[in-house]
């Protein structure tokens, strides 16, 4: 602008070719203005508030999602409740509230069983120290097994309360997730391998 009121004050350029030069030069400002203002929010959120890495759990509108991606002008996220990305403007997400859990995962875990109400107490005393011994020996949990067994209705509930073994170091929420559930089925069939051994029946 001051160059533009320089020449036509020195009179180097008439108001004519002042308007030609300055319709193009303000069509761009229109233009590129918003994309110049989002790549600049961009860089602010992506390095110098970076509120969060690639594998960190977040809370953003009141829903929990992964970071998956992060970009110079968007961030690409893996929601945790219908399991599909989500892409978000770095722009929209400088001006909202995100909370980082900074990807803490649970790795305790708890299986219930319900079994026949006829099932024999010596049964149930087998089954729970064939489930301890194998969480206290294995190496995908820890060494602690407790197992409780109670009556509920006319059924026996037995709970198996445990805790997974894993590395987490540079791990994301969703390999976590996927490795907890694995090992969690490794275990549901050990335990059914135990029942079909004592012949114990599940309701």
């Amino acid at each position: 602008m001051f160059i533009l009121s320089w020449l036509l004050l020195t009179e180097i350029a008439t108001t004519k070719v002042l308007v030609l030069i300055a319709s193009p030069l303000l069509a761009a400002s229109f233009i590129f203005g918003d994309t110049c203002k989002a790549m600049f929010e961009g860089i602010i959120l992506a390095f110098i508030k970076h509120p969060f890495d690639v594998g960190d759990l977040c809370v953003i509108d009141e829903t929990e999602m992964e970071v998956k991606q992060i970009n110079i002008l968007t961030t690409t996220f893996l929601r945790l409740d219908t399991k599909r990305n989500a892409l978000y403007p770095n722009s929209v997400l400088a001006a909202k509230a995100i909370i980082n859990l900074k990807f803490k995962p649970d790795l305790n875990d708890t299986i219930e069983l319900s079994l026949d109400f006829s099932t024999q107490k010596a049964c149930i005393d087998d089954l729970e120290t064939k489930i301890k011994n194998y969480i206290n020996k294995s190496e995908k949990f820890e060494g602690f097994g407790h197992v409780m067994a109670k009556h509920i209705g006319n059924n026996i509930k037995i709970v198996v309360h445990f805790q997974h073994i894993m590395s987490t170091l540079d791990a994301t929420h969703s390999q976590c997730r996927e490795k907890k559930n694995k090992q969690r089925s490794e275990f549901l069939f050990q335990i059914k391998h135990y029942l079909d051994e004592l012949k114990i029946k599940t309701v």
